[in-house]
Formats: structure tokens, sequence, C-alpha cells
């Protein structure tokens, strides 16, 4: 018995490939890849120190998401991703705001007095001096400018809040003698 080529190829599309649009296929597909992906990429990264997770986690996702973003359909799925690059992005500013105070030796409001603004001053600026060591270096490692951007433009404008209150401060006798928009500038 002979089977025709035609009948054989009708049988295959009816029994083994589903009527679905290819919104639908996308859709599942991009949930079979994207939810692991972003799973191993947590996982890989949870044994790196907070600053190296982060940078890793925005790095791979934001790579992940250029690459989705050339395809149709995957609004859902971008915006999944780009609420995990900002998520991280917070964080990431973050910690390099706890590092630019700990450069600056800026202590809690509640323990200010006229030494510590003394201390705060010298280092603040030397800092300002070159504002490379107020960097956490790994922030250098962002693969994208405007992620590297957010991160220190968001950190300094925390930085400044705080030095306007240093400023504002009864102990501050004139040691801190740069304005916040002074700061301001000289952090850009």
């Amino acid at each position: 018995a002979v089977v025709s080529t035609q009948s054989t190829g009708n049988t295959h599309d009816v029994s083994v490939v589903p009527d679905i649009s290819p919104t639908e296929s996308m859709s599942e597909l991009l949930d079979v890849v994207i939810g692991p992906i972003l799973t191993l990429c947590n996982l890989s990264a949870s044994q790196l120190d907070p600053v190296d997770n982060a940078v890793y986690i925005i790095n791979l996702v934001a790579g992940l998401y250029s690459v989705l973003a050339m395809y149709e359909n995957t609004d859902k799925k971008l915006e999944l991703l780009q609420n995990k690059i900002d998520e991280e992005l917070e964080t990431l500013t973050n910690l390099q705001y706890d590092h630019m105070i700990k450069i600056t030796s800026v202590p809690p409001t509640e323990m200010i007095n006229t030494e510590r603004l003394s201390t705060v001053s010298t280092k603040l600026d030397q800092a300002l001096l070159n504002t490379e060591l107020l960097w956490l270096h790994q922030c250098t490692r962002l693969s994208a400018l405007r992620h590297r951007n957010v991160v220190w433009h968001g950190a300094c404008e925390q930085f400044v809040k705080v030095y306007s209150t240093l400023i504002q401060s009864p102990h501050n006798t004139s040691m801190l003698t740069k304005s916040p928009e002074q700061i301001a500038d000289l952090l850009k």
C-alpha cells in the first residue's frame, strides 16, 4: 500500500502541530525560557557580594532585554526584565551612596559634632579632587553607560541631600564651605 505524500503531510499537520497564533506561541516560548534564565542568573549571583551581584544581574538581564527587544509580542517579558534591571539599579545606587558616605566619613545625623565635620570637610575635599575615589570600582563594569549614569546620579543626589543637612548643622562653624549646589556640580 502506497501512501501519498499529500495525505501524510495533512495528517502530520492536523495531529502534531496545534492551531495557535504566533502571539500565543511566542508567549509560551518566552515563559519556558525567560523564567529559568532569570532563576539561573539569581542562583549564579547568589554567592557574590551585593555590589558584584547587582552588577552581574544588571548586565545579564540587560543583554537578555536587548535580544528580546528585537522581536514582536515580547512586551510583557520586556517589562518584567526592565523591572528587574530597575530593582538592581536601585540596590546598586544605594550601595554606591553608602560607599560615598564611607569614603567621606559622613556621620549619622545624631552623631554630628565639630570634630566629625572637620574630618568630613578634609575627606570630601580630597575626594572632590579625584571623584574616581568615590566610585565603587564594580560600577565601572556595568556594560551600559546609561546604567552607570543612573547609579552615579542617584547616589550623588542622595549625597547632596545629606551634605545639605550637614551644612545646616549648628556644629558647622564654617568648616564645610561649599554649597550643596557646588558639591552637585563637582560630582557631575
